[in-house]
């Protein structure tokens, strides 16, 4: 159990309540409901790119064009680095 101080009451809990003690799941939870989500994206020998929001999932399909050729296709990528970094990675695997 945490005992919350006036700081971690003003940051965790509703105005219109009182709570004098949490359990630190409760406490964690808070906290991170509390924060705003953020994701770094690091390539090598470059500086590391902070991004605000969620990192949407990246999607990889192999896609057949004509004559039969293989092209593996990338999705939702953050930025042209990324897009970049991930085709060198698709011309390794195939």
């Amino acid at each position: 159990m945490v005992k919350l101080d006036a700081v971690l009451h003003d940051a965790l809990v509703a105005r219109g309540d009182y709570i004098e003690v949490l359990r630190w799941d409760d406490l964690i939870s808070r906290c991170l409901a509390k924060m705003t989500p953020v994701h770094c994206v690091t390539f090598a020998g470059a500086e590391t790119q902070i991004h605000r929001g969620r990192l949407e999932p990246i999607e990889l399909d192999v896609v057949q064009r004509a004559s039969n050729k293989k092209v593996v296709a990338a999705f939702c990528c953050v930025t042209t680095a990324l897009l970049l970094e991930l085709r060198d990675l698709c011309r390794r695997v195939n």
